[in-house]
């Protein structure tokens, strides 16, 4: 299983509370920065399936050189999005670069206090109940849905087959169309693009 991690975001919501465009994977929390503890975590995880899993980080170019440098001892193949084209875009790019046909897939601002995600290969995905509108929400059914009345919502590690995403998806309803997806919940999983 190869893990991709998107750390290409402009993090807009916490530009108001003075965190520069791009470097919310860099916050600090509990002795590691958020984007090297999700590193360390995906490659612990993915050995126990595969050794010789391959980490990819998806970054921008304002955040390239800091992301490179903070998770240097993962040796992750950083891949650059230069233009802000948007998330799916961003799962292009780390496909392009991975050989494994399961993935795993995070949110480089998802603090995950203790990794007990283990699904295996099936697609599954991480939720949590919220209204939060950052969060993408997904059906009682296990499927991407565009109604935001759902209080279903992705939160955490995303697992799928490659040949089941679509590419060049304008959203993650289209990218992940007609995956019916295992969910499950867990506590000490938390998205830091909002501060408290």
């Amino acid at each position: 299983m190869d893990t991709i991690i998107l750390a290409a975001g402009e993090n807009v919501r916490l530009q108001a509370a003075g965190i520069p465009p791009g470097k919310k994977p860099l916050l600090y929390r509990e002795g590691e920065v958020l984007v090297r503890r999700l590193c360390r975590q995906a490659l612990e995880n993915a050995s126990r399936f595969s050794p010789g899993s391959r980490l990819v980080v998806v970054t921008n170019p304002s955040n390239t050189d800091d992301i490179a440098f903070a998770t240097r001892e993962f040796s992750p193949r950083i891949v650059v999005q230069l233009d802000a084209i948007g998330p799916t875009h961003a799962v292009d790019l780390g496909l392009e670069v991975t050989k494994s046909h399961s993935i795993m897939l995070l949110m480089a601002d998802n603090f995950i206090k203790h990794w007990r995600t283990n699904h295996g290969f099936a697609p599954s995905v991480c939720v949590t109940t919220s209204d939060d509108h950052a969060l993408h929400p997904i059906d009682t059914d296990g499927f991407f849905t565009d109604d935001q009345h759902s209080r279903i919502r992705w939160l955490g590690p995303l697992t799928f087959h490659k040949e089941m995403y679509t590419l060049e998806a304008k959203s993650w309803l289209e990218a992940f169309d007609n995956i019916q997806f295992t969910m499950h919940e867990q506590d000490g999983i938390e998205d830091m693009g909002v501060l408290p």
